[in-house]
């Protein structure tokens, strides 16, 4: 009897982990993929939206970019109020960059006019990624769960016609006599 819970707990085992290796590497991917996709619409509505401030800056010198919502413009010959953070970071993008409690996206390019920042306040988006992590993880762990209770009941279930024929089995004389052992047809015997 011990041999027979043991392989129940082996197939349970085995199930559990399969599951949750795959689960563990659905959900590295997807982030993986996720992260990636995200960074490249970062750059590229940041390269856009810098283009269009360059445009409208090329036509109107005096243009007041102040208003742009989420978005912080920064020119270094035009505004000295640059954050450190900002300044120390090379040319390029960047995703995910903290300041003060606050996350952004922030593309900047050098140049002969001096360094051009834009950057974008993500944290909202963000906080709502997280949350959506959260829900991702929280549904991984009760699917486990569940697989797990169903592995158990499967195996039982699946493992109980061979653990009856391993009782008949141990029963059997070993000079043969005795009762037979039916297998599928009432007709068939070992």
């Amino acid at each position: 009897m011990i041999n027979r819970s043991r392989l129940r707990r082996l197939i349970v085992i085995s199930l559990v982990s399969y599951t949750v290796v795959l689960s563990l590497t659905v959900s590295l991917h997807g982030y993986l993929v996720n992260e990636y996709i995200e960074e490249l619409i970062w750059e590229s509505m940041l390269e856009s939206e810098m283009a269009y401030i360059k445009r409208k800056i090329a036509q109107d010198p005096e243009y007041d970019w102040s208003g742009l919502d989420r978005f912080h413009w920064y020119d270094e010959h035009r505004d000295s109020s640059i954050p450190p953070q900002f300044q120390a970071l090379p040319a390029g993008m960047h995703d995910e960059v903290r300041i003060d409690g606050s996350e952004f996206a922030i593309l900047i390019e050098d140049g002969p006019e001096g360094r051009k920042i834009l950057a974008l306040d993500i944290t909202d988006l963000e906080n709502r990624e997280l949350m959506i992590a959260f829900a991702i993880v929280a549904s991984t762990v009760l699917l486990i769960t569940v697989l797990t209770l169903l592995s158990f009941y499967s195996v039982d279930r699946l493992l109980r016609p061979l653990t009856r024929m391993a009782d008949e089995i141990s029963n059997l004389s070993p000079d043969g006599e005795g009762p037979k052992i039916p297998i599928g047809d009432k007709d068939a015997y070992v």
